[in-house]
């Protein structure tokens, strides 16, 4: 998808590649695809215990109320400590990169329109954490599950 768009972009003149573009689209896609491998992941390993409608339903519930709380966030008036902190700790938050600042200034000048100290590569490692903690608990599940049994055979 991110492809195509560059392609459509390219042929119609109206757009400007430069490194602060580059490493945007390298971290809009490793957002991302964590994003999704955890949460598909996630919704596979729920499946195996409690059946795939109870897993997506449980997913699905989480992302609903995670966005939820940026609609509260969203109506609250001033840039308090508690208002941060809110965003920082909500991981829909941490999709929307126009809510990121970044180190690479060429990276920030596309971003940031919040003025916030809320840097891309931490929200990239705190998804590769989610990620890593979201393997080991499902291999810990598979492990224990079996998946073909023995009157099967």
């Amino acid at each position: 998808m991110h492809l195509t768009l560059i392609g459509l972009f390219s042929l119609s003149g109206r757009l400007n590649i430069d490194h602060g573009s580059i490493a945007l689209l390298f971290f809009d896609v490793a957002i991302y695809s964590l994003w999704q491998y955890f949460t598909t992941l996630t919704i596979n390993t729920i499946a195996l215990r409690l059946g795939s409608a109870t897993g997506f339903a449980i997913i699905y519930t989480l992302q609903a109320v995670m966005l939820s709380n940026l609609l509260f966030w969203e109506s609250q008036d001033t840039m308090s400590s508690v208002k941060i902190s809110l965003l920082w700790m909500n991981p829909i938050a941490h999709l929307v990169l126009d809510w990121h600042s970044s180190f690479i200034s060429d990276v920030d000048k596309y971003i940031n329109k919040l003025s916030l100290s809320f840097d891309i590569l931490f929200s990239i490692l705190i998804f590769f954490i989610i990620g890593i903690i979201v393997t080991l608990l499902s291999w810990l599940v598979v492990k224990k599950h079996q998946l073909i049994s023995d009157s099967e055979r």
